[in-house]
């Protein structure tokens, strides 16, 4: 017997996949490892359902895998409208000249971005200079080798005083992947990544491998690894 009154209740499902990766790994032509699966750049989660890589791309194509080896479930960006919408099989193309890529994937929003890393640079603020510009070595690594450290002889404080910085400028390409129209660029933006000088002893962020002891020179490899762009000083 139908009741007297009767409501409907519309229910609508959430932005995002049921089922979040726990790992992804890009794997492609267009890919610093090549189309082997097994050597597919394994992705760092910035939370969940959130992964982040800063990685070089070439003329080729790329996905996105959940594992190394079998059948993984695979997944790809597309243009739709302007968004990069993350669906589920297929492939991105990527064209033009060969750029140095941050990309990032969410899979709680289905959508990802990608963003051309024009430069790393080091500033030391005590001089108020950037003194120069750390190639990229691959892998997400950017290596200056042989560099003369020469520090002024000031007093250090290691509660206050930030006084070196890695200087990461982005901006989004000019030509969108998936797509053989070109977008229009978009101002660059400047993040900084801290690392901080102690008397007596020296320590790094986890995205840099400079090390000084103070005043003085000294010679020795000096990287930063790409992490997050908003790292903040330890």
């Amino acid at each position: 017997m139908k009741a007297k009154m009767t409501r409907v209740i519309d229910l609508e499902r959430p932005a995002g996949f049921a089922v979040l990766p726990a790992n992804i790994y890009l794997t492609g032509s267009a890919t610093e490892a090549g189309a082997t699966l097994a050597s597919a750049l394994q992705m760092k989660q910035t939370s969940s359902g959130e992964f982040e890589i800063y990685t070089k791309l070439t003329a080729g194509t790329y996905h996105f895998v959940d594992g190394t080896s079998g059948t993984p479930r695979a997944y790809y960006l597309n243009n739709s409208g302007g968004v990069m919408a993350l669906g589920e099989g297929g492939e991105t193309s990527f064209t033009g000249t060969d750029k140095i890529m941050r990309i990032r994937l969410s899979f709680n929003n289905v959508n990802g971005s990608l963003a051309e890393v024009k430069s790393i640079q080091f500033w030391y603020c005590n001089q108020g200079a950037f003194w120069f510009t750390l190639p990229y070595t691959g892998n997400g690594v950017w290596r200056y080798n042989g560099y003369k450290v020469t520090l002024d002889a000031v007093p250090w404080d290691s509660r206050t005083d930030t006084n070196t910085r890695w200087l990461s400028t982005t901006a989004q390409p000019t030509r969108t992947s998936g797509s053989t129209a070109p977008r229009a660029t978009a101002p660059a933006r400047t993040d900084s990544i801290r690392a901080r000088w102690l008397t007596g002893r020296s320590i790094s962020t986890p995205t840099t491998a400079a090390s000084s002891t103070g005043a003085g020179s000294s010679t020795r490899p000096i990287s930063h690894r790409a992490a997050s762009p908003t790292s903040g000083s330890r």
